[in-house]
Order: structure tokens, then sequence, then C-alpha cells
């Protein structure tokens, strides 16, 4: 997953590859802009399943 940008609200997926650690249900990531509290992800672990 290649670091990516788009405008806020426009419905295209932003991948980023900076998870600093992961707490519970709370992942922290690095080098991000214009996160909001409450956002849904998911996420793509090493073996390529999708949570």
């Amino acid at each position: 997953m290649a670091q990516g940008k788009a405008a806020p609200g426009s419905g295209v997926p932003i991948e980023y590859r900076t998870v600093e650690r992961v707490a519970g249900p709370l992942l922290f990531l690095r080098d991000v802009a214009n996160a909001a509290y409450g956002e849904i992800v998911e996420i793509q672990l090493p073996d390529g399943e999708r949570r």
C-alpha cells in the first residue's frame, strides 16, 4: 500500500504504509494529514487478508 492523497469526501480510497502500532481497536499511523476521530478503515495483513 503506497501513501496517497485524495480530496476529503471524494470517495477515492487512500492507502498508507505508515502503521506505527496497534493497541486494541486503535490503529496508529505516521505522516497522515487530515485524519479524523472515528474514521472507519480497512487493513490488509501481511498474508493478504483484509479486515
